[in-house]
Formats: structure tokens, sequence, C-alpha cells
């Protein structure tokens, strides 16, 4: 599990979040299998969970398709403004968004859920971020087999997955998804310890 460079600051993901493929809806997007997935799966074991809380949840798109199925309790979180600003044209007003840098905002109490899309790899001391999440949460979270400009790291196989984060959950599994012939995704879901 390679290290290999540092956080990008919030400026750069303001300007990530400006692309105009960035701002579509979800039914649009390249990635909305991976939130298809996820949603199925916590709709599947819960079929009205209390709350999902979205850590990093950019443009909320898992936050559309979870209402899409009949959520009614959502809150994302994302360090960038410009993301913020897109999620809000397209989630519901009872939905809540935050600006907020998850090194330092405070997770609500009362979520069954919480999910960490395409985030830990950003920053470099997440496991400090998951330690604060309370026991019994069930987590869903993913990350790449691949290098990006704003990767602090990736992980070769699901052993560097599980070496890195298994120890934080119980009844854990990680499933594989190739995002394009060599990339894949891996997504995790476990119950915080």
């Amino acid at each position: 599990m390679p290290d290999y460079q540092d956080e990008k600051p919030v400026s750069w993901y303001n300007e990530y979040y400006s692309k105009p493929l960035l701002q579509l809806h979800y039914t649009n997007s390249p990635r909305r299998f991976l939130w298809e997935i996820i949603a199925y799966r916590i709709l599947s074991e819960h079929p009205t969970p209390k709350y999902v809380l979205d850590l990093g949840c950019g443009c909320a798109e898992l936050g559309n398709i979870l209402h899409d199925q009949g959520l009614k309790n959502y809150i994302g979180i994302d360090y960038s403004q410009t993301a913020i600003g897109i999620g809000n044209s397209f989630i519901p007003s009872y939905y809540c968004l935050i600006h907020g840098d998850l090194k330092t905002v405070v997770f609500p109490d009362n979520c069954t859920h919480i999910t960490m899309i395409e985030v830990l790899e950003h920053i470099k001391d997440d496991i400090s971020i998951l330690k604060r999440i309370k026991k019994n949460t069930v987590v869903y979270l993913s990350v790449p087999s691949f290098k990006a400009d704003s990767h602090v790291r990736y992980f070769k196989n699901k052993h560097e997955v599980i070496s890195r984060y298994g120890t934080l959950f119980v009844n854990f599994d990680i499933t594989s998804y190739y995002i394009n012939p060599i990339s894949k995704i891996y997504l995790l879901r476990g119950i915080k310890k």
C-alpha cells in the first residue's frame, strides 16, 4: 500500500468539483453503479434505516439514490464548498449537507449507517477518523487500487485493505469492482468495533 504524496488543499477540491462531468445528476455519472450497489445493500439490510451519514459526500450522489429509493434521513458532509453547493441543487430540502473537515467535524450520534465512498485515500490520518465512529455503526467505505493526483495512498489488493482497516470492524467483507480493465474499487462493509 504505497503512500506517495501530501493531502490536497480544499481549493484543489473546489476546482475539481467545478468540472462539468462532476456536476451531472447521478443518473448520468460513470460511478453510478457503485452508489447503486451501496444503496441497495443499505436498504436491503434495514428497509428503513434511521440515518445515513455520508462522510466525504461530494455532490451527494449517494444521497440522491437513497432518496429515490425512499430513504428520508440522510446527512452528507464534505470538505468542498463547491461540492456541497452542487449537491444542494439535487437533493430534497429535508436532507442536510454540511461543509466541514472530517478531521474536526462532530458526527451525529443517531446514525445507523456511515458511508465513506472514495474518501479515505485522500486523507493521511484516515484511521483517526474511523476511530471516531461509534461502536455498532454499519460502515461502508471504498478505496482504490490506483494512483491519482489527490490520492495519498492506494491498495494493491484486498489483503492491504484488510491490513489497514480490518482491526476496526467486525463482520466485514470486501468486494472488488473494476471501473476499467485494470483499476478496481474495493468496497468494505463492516460493523464498527
